[in-house]
């Protein structure tokens, strides 16, 4: 197409200009051919469509930097060759109204063997119970003026100048108080009450120092459990054995708070890593129960991340009541009440904190998954080169169809 006044263009060649005759064979491979200032036209739909595509490309740039800058992982499942080494646990447990002396942390499996002796490893500290704080507020003045006798139970010079106070020194010692009821002075007015009735004067009655046990326990790989519970536990034949006194119940409250548990001998470096039950707070409601059995049936994966070893575990919990609560006696449609007549409290479970574990066969092989930087710019230049090839797409589509409607 010739235009008269059109003065001669560029040929195009640019750096090429004036080369030898094997730079002007190079031309006919130029895919870009040069169009003219003068011949261009520009339109109001192109710079529409012109637009859109920018836009869309910042969007999409955005987000793949956006997948770019992500961590994610991927999981595969294999057989779980480590069953013969020892598992750790981390526990870290208060206990509100128990004090040390009835806290005894106890750990078995499905083996056989059982760890009742756990002192050298975990680690007992006496806190204070505000709920024993108030009551013994109120009988300060009455310690100072009389100190009587435990009878051999609790420290020296320790002082049970009721018999709620004498019943508790000798549960927490591990012995049967009922003996010491029907004897010592300070339970006189006692002596000629039932022993429901015995139970319910000194129930509610709470220890004036709690306990915090923290510490590693080794265990096998199998399934198992470590607990506290009521009594003194012992090993006899083999088999684990409880040994206390219906007359403890009252005093064994096992309200407690979890502070934090978890296995292995680090945590996963991610969010998942946390343990679910840190923090968790159980408190015995006293108008249900005189106390309970908690437990927490624990599903342990062993998990490999980045040659490490680290366990991650579900859980599930329920609780059991045990013994009668202070239900209001006119209330005659309370719980476990039968028109209003305290029934007799029956040790239906052993009361205590219970963790029952059990580990998969497999473990799961966590590895990284990235994207490398060459693979982000590739995928820049692929959104670059295929939006603007559809947006050259629509504007032709646009002015073939604006041409044919204006003629």
């Amino acid at each position: 197409v010739r235009r008269r006044g059109l003065a001669a263009t560029p040929s195009g060649r640019g750096l090429l200009e004036g080369g030898d005759a094997g730079r002007r064979v190079l031309e006919r491979f130029d895919l870009f051919p040069k169009v003219a200032n003068e011949v261009a036209l520009r339109t109001q739909s192109g710079g529409f469509v012109t637009v859109i595509s920018l836009a869309l490309v910042l969007v999409l740039v955005w987000s793949e930097l956006a997948v770019f800058l992500r961590r994610d992982f991927s999981d595969r499942i294999a057989v779980d060759t480590t069953l013969h080494e020892r598992l750790r646990i981390n526990v870290d447990i208060t206990f509100h109204a128990l004090s040390c002396k009835q806290v005894e942390l106890i750990a078995m499996d499905v083996t056989g063997e059982n760890q009742v002796e756990l002192e050298a490893s975990v680690r007992k500290t006496a806190i204070a119970n505000p709920s024993a704080s108030a009551p013994a507020a109120k009988n300060n003045n009455k310690k100072k003026k009389e100190c009587q006798s435990c009878y051999g139970a609790g420290d020296e010079g320790r002082c049970c100048n009721t018999c709620a106070e004498l019943v508790e020194a000798y549960t927490e010692q591990g012995w049967d108080p009922s003996n010491v009821i029907s004897t010592a002075d300070q339970c006189k007015a006692m002596r000629d009450k039932s022993s429901d009735e015995i139970l319910a004067s000194i129930d509610g009655h709470h220890s004036e120092h709690g306990c915090q046990v923290a510490g590693p326990i080794f265990v096998n790989k199998v399934a198992g459990n470590f607990h506290v519970a009521l009594g003194h536990g012992a090993t006899v034949n083999g088999r684990l054995l409880h040994q206390f006194s219906p007359t403890q119940l009252p005093f064994f409250n096992t309200s407690h708070t979890i502070n934090s548990l978890w296995f292995g001998d680090r945590m996963l470096p991610h969010g998942e890593g946390t343990s679910p039950l840190d923090g968790r707070r159980q408190v015995v409601d006293p108008h249900q129960a005189q106390t309970g059995a908690y437990q927490y049936h624990l599903e342990i994966v062993p998990t490999e991340y980045r040659s490490r070893r680290y366990y991650q575990f579900t859980v599930a919990e329920s609780f059991t009541p045990v013994g009668h609560g202070d239900h209001d006696p006119n209330d005659k449609h309370a719980p476990h009440q039968g028109h209003g007549h305290a029934q007799p409290a029956v040790i239906s479970s052993l009361p205590g904190v219970f963790f029952i574990y059990d580990l998969s066969p497999f473990v799961v092989r966590r590895t990284d998954l990235f994207t490398s930087p060459l693979e982000f710019v590739v995928h820049i230049l692929a959104i670059a080169g295929g939006t603007f090839a559809l947006s050259r797409f629509i504007d032709t589509f646009l002015f073939t169809v604006t041409c044919a409607t204006s003629r």
